[in-house]
């Protein structure tokens, strides 16, 4: 894996995780380029979860920025 992430230069670009709303209010976050999916109560958890994942998925070594984006989906009735 060291040497694909080292290849593609993933070290230090962006990650970038965007939020959802799951089931029973619950979030999901995902970074769809490397296939990261982390779950969580509130922003807080997710903001932990990120963290843990994508250190165990760069063995300690990505020192990028992480952009984690949510969306608010407005309803109108007509």
């Amino acid at each position: 894996m060291d040497d694909w992430i080292d290849e593609h230069g993933l070290l230090d670009r962006e990650l970038i995780f965007v939020v959802m709303e799951g089931k029973e209010a619950d979030k999901v976050a995902f970074e769809s380029n490397l296939g990261i999916i982390v779950f969580g109560n509130d922003v807080k958890e997710l903001e932990e979860q990120i963290l843990a994942q994508v250190r165990h998925f760069f063995q300690g070594k990505y020192r990028g920025k992480i952009h984690i984006l949510e969306f608010f989906d407005t309803f109108l009735e007509v």
